[in-house]
């Protein structure tokens, strides 16, 4: 994302010290989950990330055999922590308890994909400053609208709690076509919600676990 730039005009939003204690805990965790498995391009490193890939959600009429197999795919994770003014993106696949669905995961896929793997991912973890971070959420804001992530831990905030943070809006970061970033004060941002929906250290980070169905004896690992 990019910073302001000399001779950029930019107010920051009067929030106080009240307003950064408010939210200072802020730190949730969303999956990349679209309503027809796609894939999502990171704005911060322009990098696509894996969604959510259910078969209820492939739009197959009549899906192959390898397909019908295929357990879910878990989507590439964000978690957001205010107070560290960090970002961590990492893959649930990664995690020991879906080592047993990664293993059929990688089976089916090779079949699938030509003999390419699926996952996982390595982690990245951005440091960010005020107005990254506070872009960075805006955006989760708008997947979460859109139902193009879900929410695993904590609570995305609402854009009204979102102009009250400390930092400002990085336009470009949004809006395609743009040839290069804008950055703007948060009062003058107006954000509408959809009205219909559309067809550093971190810790532990929280298990997503994938959701299985029972295995029939052919679908066991060789």
């Amino acid at each position: 994302m990019a910073e302001a730039k000399p001779g950029d005009t930019v107010a920051k939003a009067s929030t106080g010290a009240s307003a950064s204690q408010a939210f200072k805990d802020i730190d949730f965790t969303v999956e990349i989950a679209g309503p027809k498995n796609q894939n999502v391009v990171c704005p911060y490193d322009q990098q696509k990330m894996r969604g959510r890939w259910q078969r209820d959600r492939n739009g197959m009429a009549e899906p192959g055999e390898d397909i019908r197999r295929m357990p879910v795919v878990p989507g590439i994770c964000l978690r957001v922590s205010l107070s560290r003014k960090a970002v961590r993106r990492f893959d649930p696949l990664n995690q020991p308890q879906n080592s047993t669905a990664l293993k059929k995961i990688q089976k089916v896929a090779k079949a699938v994909n030509g003999g390419q793997d699926v996952g996982p991912e390595d982690t990245v973890v951005w440091n960010m400053n005020d107005t990254e971070i506070k872009t960075f959420i805006l955006w989760i804001r708008r997947l979460l609208d859109q139902d193009f992530c879900v929410v695993h831990s904590g609570e995305v905030p609402e854009f009204e709690q979102i102009q009250k943070l400390p930092g400002d809006f990085i336009i470009g970061q949004f809006d395609q076509g743009q040839t290069s970033d804008r950055v703007v004060k948060s009062t003058d941002y107006r954000y509408r919600k959809p009205t219909s929906k559309l067809a550093t250290d971190f810790g532990e980070d929280p298990a997503v676990t994938i959701e299985t169905e029972e295995e029939t004896e052919s679908d066991d690992d060789e």
